[in-house]
């Protein structure tokens, strides 16, 4: 046949459309199997096929094709699902380079060209959506590829051809999916309107989407500089938000400093502070505090909500806390280092202290903080 098509192609096309007779009707059917010839496409894995343009599935049982056999280099051929085929399914291997795999009636038709040994994907149709305008491209160093149709999709040639390449999309087109076969990365689309999967050869892949819930977010504008180390992009809230490098937070108001290594801070704070003199002591929701075990006692019980069995206590004895508590503190070293211990834990409502000494007079003063 290839030699057949070598032949067709010296002849005058002038000699093909005047002539008559018996050599014009032994080449039409052969034109008419090219250009608008039609067939069933043979079932199973491997179907064999000859020069048609047109194939119409006809597996009755789950098929996926894993080969094409008989076609010549550069045919390009359209399989369409026939009537009642939900089973045959092509999927990505080394004889089909697709975008994705294809099944009946998932996506009624797919475009093919044969590549060398390869068939690959030029085309399909989506349930609903009509026929993607599909291109593949390729030639001497980069390229850029401009997507002007409201639906369309790129196969970028891999190896030398396209070392470095670019999609350009005109304002208001959408481009549901663009693939690269070379080994720097891959873009995929996951759904219409869903997440792109950006994916290097070797090092994983990311994914770039929106959220599930409906929304109408600022559209994002990368920067036009490079970030430098110890940088991260901030958005300015506009409309569109516009993103920035910024150098890493390293001081905060003076609260803590981050040298690289550690982070630096002249205070710890908590939001409340308790002082009670009181038994109990009434703390409300403070994680610290000043509270007193009173004389001749040796248990004082702290309300506070803060707590629970998971809460790690720090308690520090003090004779110096008298004029912050309104009292006069044990300062007998014996008691003030007695020893103190959590002794039981209310949730969400109070712990105990247990001191290992009686004070004697006055009341032992001391600090809590508690840690969940």
């Amino acid at each position: 046949m290839q030699n057949w098509l070598r032949a067709l192609r010296a002849v005058p096309l002038v000699v093909i459309l005047a002539s008559s007779g018996a050599f014009a009707q032994g080449i039409s059917p052969r034109i008419d199997q090219l250009f608008a010839g039609s067939a069933t496409l043979p079932t199973g894995a491997t179907p064999a096929i000859d020069q048609h343009t047109n194939w119409t599935t006809a597996n009755t049982g789950t098929t996926t094709i894993t080969n094409i056999t008989g076609g010549f280099s550069g045919q390009t051929i359209h399989i369409f699902c026939g009537s009642g085929d939900t089973f045959t399914s092509i999927a990505a291997d080394a004889n089909f380079s697709l975008l994705s795999t294809w099944s009946c009636p998932g996506s009624p038709s797919i475009t093919l060209t044969l590549l060398g040994s390869v068939w690959t994907e030029t085309g399909r149709q989506g349930p609903g959506l009509g026929a993607w305008t599909v291109g593949v491209v390729g030639g001497p160093g980069g390229s850029d590829i401009e997507c002007q149709n409201a639906s369309c999709l790129f196969i970028l040639a891999g190896g030398s051809f396209l070392s470095n390449p670019r999609v350009i999309i005109q304002p208001g087109i959408v481009i549901a999916s663009a693939v690269t076969t070379n080994s720097a990365a891959e873009i995929s689309a996951d759904t219409l309107g869903g997440a792109l999967t950006l994916g290097g050869a070797t090092s994983g892949s990311v994914k770039i989407g929106v959220p599930a819930v409906a929304g109408s977010p600022n559209p994002l504008m990368l920067p036009s500089a490079t970030g430098g180390g110890d940088t991260f992009l901030m958005t300015d809230g506009g409309n569109p938000q516009q993103l920035s490098w910024n150098p890493r937070i390293t001081d905060i108001g003076g609260l803590f400093t981050y040298t690289g290594t550690a982070i630096v801070t002249p205070l710890y704070a908590t939001a409340q502070n308790c002082t009670s003199s009181a038994s109990p002591a009434v703390c409300g929701s403070a994680s610290a505090g000043a509270v007193v075990i009173a004389a001749g006692t040796t248990t004082v019980t702290i309300d506070t909500t803060e707590v629970d069995a998971n809460s790690d206590f720090s308690l520090v004895p003090s004779d110096a806390l008298g004029t912050r508590l309104g009292v006069t503190c044990n300062n007998t070293l014996a008691t003030l280092f007695g020893g103190l211990a959590v002794t039981a834990i209310n949730t969400g409502v109070s712990f105990q202290v247990t001191s290992g000494a009686t004070p004697a007079v006055n009341p032992l003063c001391f600090t809590y903080v508690i840690t969940n």
